[in-house]
């Protein structure tokens, strides 16, 4: 009888989509969304991949993580974050694909982030920001 009401509940809890058992991905995604807000470039470059395409503005290339995390804490350092809101993410396939605002005390900029899953790990492969 206990182990129908659990069986139960988590029906309807999944069916208002709250996740009672999170995944790896969310936990990740939750990470990450968090230090977007805080403006934490190492936190967020522990999910970086090997290379990652990174796209500030007009300027896009494919760094090194090294050189991205370099990127982004001087970004960082010149944009003190004062918020960060997700507006829609989709999972395709081994990636999920998120867009936000992320805004700082002069400027918001449009962020999209694509996590891929490689050696049953996730990897952040490109973040793009664009002002708005």
């Amino acid at each position: 009888m206990k182990l129908k009401k659990i069986i139960i509940l988590t029906i309807i809890f999944s069916s208002f989509g709250f996740n009672l058992f999170p995944t790896e991905t969310d936990s990740i995604a939750k990470k990450i969304e968090i230090a977007l807000r805080t403006g934490n470039s190492v936190d967020l470059s522990r999910y970086f991949n090997e290379n990652i395409q990174l796209r500030i503005n007009d300027n896009t290339n494919i760094y090194s993580k090294k050189q991205a995390e370099k990127i982004i804490t001087n970004f960082f350092g010149k944009n003190e974050v004062t918020s960060y809101e997700i507006s829609s993410h989709k999972k395709r396939g081994s990636s999920l694909f998120i867009i936000g605002i992320l805004t700082t005390q002069t400027h918001s900029y449009r962020m999209y982030y694509r996590l891929t899953e490689y050696n049953n790990r996730l990897y952040l492969n490109s973040l793009m920001m664009e002002r708005i």
